[in-house]
């Protein structure tokens, strides 16, 4: 048997499980951020362990250079993440940073907003520059618990990331993934310390990065 150590998604924009409170210029849920019920079934339990990593991580977005041009079907390079420039506000997993340009976003320029629509998810903690990015980083600790058994494979599984990714783990790349919506996992066993709290790094960049265009038919 292999033991699950998180679960995440990168493009879920639900939230569930939580009261919704509203407060003077604010919104604030008091109860756990998207909790998750996890893989691993009741009658596994006795054999298999897991963690859910979702709730607040690190995020850094990078800046695509300015000579890169869209459309030649080679992305820009994601640079490594920088000591010191992780944004102040913290990213809810799962949800994409650029959720609230869904369904028209909610900024209109001189201080204006725009309501709520129904079909949109919004989280007004974002700031408006998210919306832009086209590549980043994601950055979590983990720890192992004290009582797993070390002989055990610990296996990594996404729910999604949408665009291209690398995992990273304790500065180690584990593995890349190409997608948008599908699952996948990643034996970590070899990359973590057991006692000590390990770092979890995601680099995602847009799949649009990729894209190359026809001369003639530019759809």
């Amino acid at each position: 048997m292999r033991d699950t150590i998180a679960i995440l998604s990168l493009t879920a924009a639900l939230l569930t499980g939580g009261d919704l409170l509203f407060a003077k210029d604010k919104v604030v849920f008091n109860r756990d951020f998207s909790p998750a019920e996890g893989l691993v079934s009741p009658q596994e339990k006795p054999y298999r362990q897991e963690i859910c990593l979702n709730g607040l991580w690190d995020f850094q977005p990078v800046a695509v250079s300015r000579d890169w041009k869209q459309g030649n079907g080679v992305a820009p390079i994601l640079t490594e993440p920088r000591e010191g420039q992780w944004e102040q506000v913290k990213i809810k997993i799962p949800s994409p940073w650029n959720v609230n340009d869904w369904g028209g976003g909610i900024e209109t320029g001189e201080g204006s907003k725009n309501p709520y629509a129904p079909s949109s998810v919004y989280y007004p903690s974002y700031p408006s520059s998210w919306i832009r990015e086209k590549m980043g980083w994601l950055r979590r600790e983990f720890s192992i618990p004290a009582d797993w058994k070390k002989d055990n494979r610990l296996i990594l599984h996404f729910e999604a990331v949408a665009g291209e990714c690398v995992v990273k783990v304790n500065g180690k790349e584990v593995c890349r993934n190409f997608d948008q919506y599908l699952p996948f996992d990643a034996d970590v066993t070899d990359y973590i310390d057991w006692n000590k709290p390990n770092e979890l790094l995601v680099g995602v960049r847009h799949n649009t990065l990729f894209q190359k265009f026809h001369p003639e038919y530019k759809k």
